[in-house]
């Protein structure tokens, strides 16, 4: 399908960025995330922008597996603040499918297993927003996933939803990576 080497990305050396970077890049993005999911509330072109949500805490991760759990969490914690009717949607769809994105990522040596694992977290998000928490994130029709042809249905979709965002994450990465990279060269070759 797709690989991808992790250990050949710049932006996770410590070599390029200091502790104190990486916070600030970590809150930085949870910002983003947090604006994102918050424009969910409006409805209409709002849930398309609430998708984007996803992308942030993927790069946070990206970044290290501590920010990328920080930018997760903060992110909650910030939309209970914020926009409390994000609150159910965020940590079980959008944000644990841009954190286990990004951590798969890092710890698989394969990219083919980060849209399945991706998509069990995702699913195993919807599942438990509709049957433990009774959550209508599917429409008020979906009372239950446990009827055959819904569990098929959410299986399906997560893992279609969760292969499009890795390969649509990789690409963005690939983008962020040859920025940084560039940028550092530019500035190796101005110190001299």
């Amino acid at each position: 399908m797709f690989t991808y080497d992790v250990r050949s990305v710049p932006l996770l050396s410590k070599k390029v960025q200091s502790n104190t970077n990486r916070l600030v890049l970590g809150a930085l993005l949870t910002s983003i995330a947090v604006i994102f999911q918050s424009l969910g509330a409006l409805g209409g072109i709002g849930y398309a922008f609430s998708m984007l949500s996803t992308m942030p805490i993927f790069l946070a991760a990206m970044v290290s597996a501590r920010i990328g759990m920080l930018s997760y969490l903060v992110s909650i914690l910030l939309l209970l603040l914020l926009q409390p009717s994000e609150l159910f949607v965020f940590p079980f769809t959008t944000g644990i499918l841009g954190l286990s994105m990004g951590l798969s990522l890092r710890i698989c040596k394969k990219t083919f297993l980060v849209p399945i694992i991706s998509a069990l977290s995702l699913g195993l998000g919807i599942f438990i927003l509709i049957e433990l928490l009774h959550f209508p994130i599917l429409g008020p029709e979906v009372a239950s996933v446990f009827k055959f042809p819904t569990l098929a249905l959410l299986v399906a979709g997560s893992l279609l939803y969760s292969w499009m965002w890795t390969k649509l994450s990789l690409r963005i990465l690939k983008h962020v990576v040859h920025a940084v990279v560039t940028e550092k060269v530019t500035e190796t070759d101005s110190s001299r």
